[in-house]
């Protein structure tokens, strides 16, 4: 009998030990998982993000030849309010390269490990904008935002960014082969949560599919241009922030909706 329960005890802590490795293997498949969609998702910007960089430094090498050429003229004959609306120029250009350069680190750095901080959600919003208006704007996609928050939130502001990005960039997929073809970003405060809706001028989805889209590797996309997974890694993303993304239909459009807890503290 004694020797039963020994080799119950020793089955038992066998298959407990099994059940600790299985759940680490599983969570070493999720981050790669998540970083393999990341660098996919930076892939299909990658030529955007370079034009909106090449754009700015245009534009501070045009400034910097009419400062150099002013700076030859006769001391006497040298526009001083010319000069500094130059620098001015190159002031605000470097400033939004600046932005583009903080949104890629944001958003290609690993977060799975960061610890819940308090993240300006403004910043947040800016900074990962910055890496796609220039896509939407070279396509002919309208990408509005509006918000009525401008406190912070606890979050890993990583992830965060990598949700945005995914919605933004399904919102894009599914609108730009349309006649009307336009993204909006809002933002609302409700009580102690934080509601960030993607809304695009698609057709909505079917009610059918509604519970399936969410789901890993389920898609809608033609063949070699979607993983199925930028969907399912948003939601993981936001349930383990304790909020939720769910998807409507509004006035016959898409619409994704992430809710997020606040948490007053941090706000």
């Amino acid at each position: 009998m004694q020797n039963l329960e020994v080799k119950s005890k020793k089955i038992a802590k066998m298959l407990h030990q099994d059940f600790i490795e299985s759940q680490l293997v599983v969570k070493e498949q999720e981050a790669r998982m998540i970083e393999s969609r990341k660098m996919a998702t930076l892939g299909e910007m990658a030529s955007s993000i370079a034009h909106e960089i090449n754009n700015p430094l245009a534009i501070i090498a045009g400034n910097n030849v009419l400062i150099k050429r002013s700076l030859n003229e006769p001391s006497n004959e040298i526009d001083i309010a010319k000069l500094l609306k130059n620098v001015e120029k190159i002031e605000k250009t470097v400033n939004r390269v600046d932005k583009i350069i903080k949104g890629l680190r944001l958003f290609s750095r690993d977060g799975t490990l960061d610890q819940m901080s308090s993240a300006s959600i403004d910043s947040l919003i800016e900074e990962t904008l910055s890496l796609c208006q220039e896509r939407f704007r070279t396509s002919g996609v309208l990408l509005s935002f509006e918000t009525n928050y401008h406190g912070d939130i606890l979050c890993r502001g990583t992830q965060i960014s990598q949700v945005l990005i995914n919605l933004l960039n399904n919102a894009y997929d599914a609108v730009v082969e349309l006649d009307e073809k336009w993204v909006h970003l809002k933002i609302k405060q409700v009580q102690n949560e934080l509601i960030i809706s993607v809304i695009d001028s698609g057709f909505g989805v079917p009610i059918e599919i509604q519970n399936k889209i969410l789901q890993p590797f389920f898609t809608t996309k033609e063949l070699g241009r979607g993983t199925g997974l930028g969907l399912s890694i948003s939601k993981g993303i936001i349930e383990s922030h304790g909020g939720g993304l769910t998807i409507q239909t509004l006035k016959g459009h898409t619409c994704f909706v992430v809710k997020l807890p606040i948490n007053q503290k941090a706000a």
